[in-house]
């Protein structure tokens, strides 16, 4: 989704100070993360595809299947899968989202899970 323009979800507002903060919706709940440099994004991303061998696509799906699914991961690790989600222009995750995001990619979610 780097590179691509995004429309902001229903219910998405302009954030003060858009240039060091970032907004996403998480089940129509708001959250407000810091903006990061897009080389860090870039290496995040980059790490993350090697280390779970998956695709881009497939791995910020993977991100929002786990923010969706709440695996009891620890509020630390969703700030960062937020945080992610937000610096690659996620504006709105729900399950619908999610789907639309899948079948738009050919994202299977069983094997990038």
């Amino acid at each position: 989704m780097l590179g691509v323009e995004q429309i902001p979800g229903e219910g998405y507002e302009l954030v003060p100070d858009a240039d060091t903060k970032r907004q996403i919706l998480l089940n129509d709940c708001t959250y407000i993360v810091r903006a990061m440099p897009r080389e860090w994004v870039i290496c995040g991303i980059t790490e993350g595809m090697r280390e779970f061998s998956l695709s881009k696509d497939a791995l910020l799906a993977s991100f929002a299947n786990t923010l969706l699914r709440d695996r009891q991961t620890s509020y630390a690790a969703n700030a960062v899968l937020l945080t992610l989600l937000a610096n690659c222009g996620w504006t709105d995750v729900t399950q619908e989202v999610l789907d639309d995001f899948c079948a738009a990619n050919g994202i299977d979610m069983v094997e990038a899970a």
